[in-house]
């Protein structure tokens, strides 16, 4: 029998070894009957150690190997009945974060979202739809001694904690979107780079000479795509 769970209602396991998870897949069968190992293990969750795997197709990042993380909640889906309306929260930001976190609900981004919000609705759509590009919403990201970065965005430079693996390494998520929502911002509000193709100086920096008309393309393609679903014009 499958029982939709809500957000933050998964029971999490850490699987310490192949004897471990025979166990946990053992008791299961004995007490639900029939229960597949597939289905079993999609049951399980993996807390705080990261996964490392190499070799991952399109990846955003350029550095080589990179971490996947598993995120708390990931899968989770999202309770709208369990989401309020704040107070001082007008209809309009109501809907619009009730929209993002339908799209972002199960991924690291997700934890975000209250502070995405907050930014205007151009560098927080722009804000979504690069960490998609760049780190899809998180699961891709830098790291240092093993600590989640928060740098979604591919954002390059230093933050609070340094550099990792390449990238900016911030301490908390209210940095990494600081940081990276106001250089955003600047970019779309101050220097008019207000659209994906113009906004393509996030990949190249001050010339594309050096990728590939196929590369720029796409980048193009892939951040328009979810800037128009967080952003629908007309």
């Amino acid at each position: 029998m499958d029982i939709s769970l809500c957000l933050g209602d998964f029971y999490r396991y850490r699987v310490v070894s192949q004897r471990a998870l025979t166990l946990v897949l053992f008791v299961a069968g004995a007490l639900c009957g029939s229960v597949s190992t597939v289905k079993a293990e999609r049951e399980i969750r993996y807390d705080e150690n990261p996964i490392v795997f190499q070799g991952v197709e399109d990846v955003p990042s350029e550095e080589g190997a990179v971490m996947i993380r598993g995120g708390e909640n990931q899968d989770a889906p999202l309770c709208e009945d369990d989401v309020v309306r704040e107070e001082g929260e007008s209809e309009e930001d109501f809907q619009f974060r009730l929209s993002l976190m339908r799209m972002l609900s199960g991924k690291p981004i997700e934890r975000m979202v209250p502070l995405i919000v907050k930014r205007d609705r151009e560098t927080a759509a722009f804000l979504v739809a690069i960490a998609r590009k760049e780190s899809s919403w998180g699961e891709h990201v830098p790291s240092l001694d093993g600590i989640d970065c928060f740098n979604y965005w591919g954002y390059k430079g230093r933050g609070s904690r340094g550099v990792g693996m390449g990238h900016a390494c911030f301490g908390s998520p209210e940095e990494a979107i600081e940081t990276v929502g106001n250089r955003i911002a600047t970019l779309i509000h101050e220097k008019k780079l207000n659209s994906p193709e113009r906004l393509i100086v996030w990949k190249c920096g001050s010339s594309c000479a050096g990728h590939s008309p196929e590369s720029v393309a796409k980048w193009i393609a892939d951040v328009r795509l979810i800037y128009t679903k967080v952003l629908p014009k007309g």
